[in-house]
């Protein structure tokens, strides 16, 4: 198991643990704190306040996820962010 696997495990719907990371299939949870969640069929995900590199690698594995930072600045498939916000990908 590894990073990948567990964001794969999150994606299909199937419960998985590794290192700080969970996921119950319907939640995905870094340090405890839900950094994407399913609703509807659809995949919302957020930075909890946390602009990390290690929370934004972890999401950039989601398929459709891209965020980066410039100039401080924070970027969801090139749209502005908040870290602290929900966004539906």
């Amino acid at each position: 198991m590894n990073k990948q696997n567990l964001v794969e495990c999150f994606v299909s719907g199937i419960s998985a643990k590794y290192s700080n990371y969970e996921t119950d299939g319907n939640f995905l949870k870094l340090h405890g704190s839900i950094i994407a969640k399913k609703e509807n069929g659809k995949i919302s995900i957020s930075l909890c306040g946390y602009n990390t590199h290690t929370t934004k690698t972890t999401l950039r594995l989601i398929n459709g996820c891209n965020i980066v930072q410039k100039k401080g600045q924070l970027y969801l498939n090139g749209k502005p962010i908040n870290s602290k916000d929900w966004y539906e990908l």
